[in-house]
This record gives C-alpha cells, structure tokens and sequence, in this order.
C-alpha cells in the first residue's frame, strides 16, 4: 500500500507532516512525500528521511516571474500533478487548500481515495495579507473541490465544526500534539527567568511586542527564532539589548531540546485574525510536553485548553498584560513548576502523538488503506 502526500513546503520542517508520515510508515504503508522548495535551499530533490521518500520541486523560470506565493501557486500544482501522475499510488494525502487542486486532478486519474488534511483555513490565513475578493475565491474552491474529498482530517474541534458545516464527508480530528513528552518533570537551570519562542515571526503573532517588553524588565531573558515578514526587524530590535537573544531559524529537532531548557514558552496570536480564533497552538502543546508554562493570549480555544487544563497563564493581547504575566512567573517558581507539571501530566494523559496516531490510522483504514 502507497501513500502520496502532497504538500506545499520543504516537508521536512513540519513537525506535524512528518509525524503523519512516519505513523504511516509505521503502519506498513509508503509514503511519497511531493513538496515545494520555495526558497531553493536544498541541494537534493529526491532523499529519503525515516522511510519516507521526499520529493521536492524548485521554482520554474516562469514560476520565478510571478509578483507573490499566491501567483505562484497554480503553476506549482500543474508541475507537481505532471510530476506526480505517471507513480499511482492507493492513497493521495492532500495537506491544505493550496494542493487540493491538484491532488482532485490524481483522483480523477487514478480512481484512488483522496484524504484532505487541513491544517488552517486557507481564507482566512489569507485574508489580511490580500484583496477580499481573493479570500473569497479560494472560500468558493475549497467549496467546490470538498465534494472530490473522501475524508476531512483536521487539527482541532472548532474546525471540525466548520468542515461538518460545509461537507458531508467524515472529519478526524488530529491534533498538533508531540511525538517527544518528556519523562519526568524537569525543574529548569537558568539564571536568568528565561522565555522562547520559535514561530512565524509575522505582525499578529506579537514578536516585537515580546521582545520590547522583555527589554524592559529586570531578570528575565528572551530567545526567538523563526522566520517570515519580520526577520530584519526582529534581529536588528534583539540587537539593542543583552536580554533578547535572535537564534535564527530553528531545525525541527532543536525545537523539545530548547523548549526544555526555558522556563516558560510564549504563545500570542491576534484575536481580530480568524483563523487564530479556531486555534489550538502547537507552541502550547510543545510547552505541555516539555513540562513549561505557556503564557498564550486569549480569544482562541488553546487558550481555553491552557486554562481548563491549569497549564499557562492566559493574557490579553496586550504588552501590559504580557509583561504581568511575565513577572508573575518569574518571581514565583512554584506557580511556575505547578503550572509545567500540569501540563506535562495533560500531555501524557491526552495530548501526545500516540493518541492522535490512532486517530489519523483509523481515518486512513477507512478509505481502504
């Protein structure tokens, strides 16, 4: 049984494709993993990682011409449904909107069962950063293409309520839960109150907000790492000061041993944004399984997860009530320690891979696989 999993990035830097894949692996089926390698940087195209064969397409010259990601797009799904249509595979693993298309022009071709597996809402991702009229074409498509889909895989409740709404195929929740739990409490070793965050480095997600408030307090320090919009503005602003440190982009496997190493994790996304309001944060299940408090803004359901779970300190989307928050864990460990606890203890019980790979296996049998 073979598995072609289409997605629009590098592949290996997804934490969650790649657990996926590697649960299927383990399962006894192939994987064939086609990505995008937008910006170049891989010296191979084809390499095999933990079993899984990855494929990765650079950019056309034509691909090249084309002004945004966005209009880019329909000329990587032509490339990749030309690459991919001669190797039939049992099983096509479509992961978001922006390979959907491509993955219904296989099924049509190959008669075989196609798995959509959303991870955000395209339209809303999408929303603030172009014309209305654009969110609401790719609204309009993932529509129309849902009724090619066999069966909807998603990373939370919320977002099965809204796939239940819109389809009448089956949805699985699998969530953006960790592989890697940490065995036992670890108190953390560091001098200084210590705080991460490795994410998208995008204007919602409150970055430079995080590192001027850390700036201005005594006794604590911050790490960020990650890429996207903010990158120069984010290194040059850490620069000012001894207590932000930039890292960079952060590898997939530096991501537990950093989280570990903090005392606390660091978690805003800006509620005016739609698709953080039907959010669970993986920052926060990475917080969970390393035994750290997340500090997460509220008005999105991992806040409320956080909180049910006595796990964090939900804030609003504020530099006053962060820099709080802030100083309520660094100058009180035991909260802090009382905090980790619980959440290590959630991860164990519920929010870990092991849970969600029995999920995502009993979706996949079901078509057949």
């Amino acid at each position: 049984m073979r598995s072609l999993m289409l997605v629009s990035n590098d592949v290996i830097h997804v934490p969650r494709i790649m657990q996926e894949a590697r649960s299927l692996v383990r399962a006894g089926i192939g994987v064939t993993a086609l990505g995008w390698d937008r910006r170049g940087v891989h010296e191979r195209s084809r390499f095999a990682v933990d079993g899984i064969g990855i494929q990765l397409l650079r950019d056309t010259s034509l691909m090249r011409l084309a002004p945004t990601k966005l209009l880019k797009s329909p000329l990587w799904w032509r490339a990749a449904y030309d690459v991919a249509r001669p190797h039939r595979a049992d099983l096509i693993h479509s992961h978001n909107l922006d390979t959907l298309r491509t993955a219904v022009r296989l099924k049509e071709d190959w008669g075989r069962p196609l798995l959509y597996d959303v991870h955000d809402i395209f339209s809303y991702m999408i929303e603030g950063d172009y014309p209305r009229f654009v969110a609401a074409y790719a609204q309009r498509m993932e529509r129309d293409l849902l009724r090619k889909v066999d069966h909807v895989v998603t990373v939370n409740e919320p977002l099965r309520d809204h796939y239940q709404a819109i389809t009448d195929r089956p949805v699985t929740v699998v969530m953006n839960c960790r592989e890697d739990i940490a065995e036992k409490y670890q108190a953390p070793r560091n001098d200084l109150f210590t705080l991460l965050y490795i994410g998208n480095l995008h204007p919602d997600r409150f970055v430079l907000e995080l590192v001027r408030v850390v700036q201005s307090l005594e006794g604590v320090r911050l790490l960020i790492g990650g890429r996207d919009h903010l990158v120069e503005e984010v290194e040059a602003l850490c620069a000012k000061s001894p207590r932000t440190t930039f890292l960079g982009e952060v590898p997939s496997d530096r991501v537990m041993p950093r989280t570990i190493a903090a005392d606390a994790v660091v978690c805003m996304l800006d509620p005016k944004n739609r698709n953080y309001r039907l959010a669970y944060p993986a920052k926060s299940f990475d917080a969970m399984a390393a035994g750290r408090p997340v500090i997460i803004s509220r008005g999105n359901p991992g806040a409320e997860l956080v909180e049910r779970e006595g796990c964090g300190v939900p804030v609003d989307f504020t530099e006053r009530s962060l820099k709080q928050a802030v100083e309520a864990l660094r100058d009180d460990p035991k909260l802090a320690e009382r905090l980790g606890r619980a959440g290590l203890a959630a991860a164990k019980r519920e929010y870990n891979w092991g849970v969600q790979e029995k999920r995502l296996l009993s979706a996949v049998r079901s078509l057949g696989a």
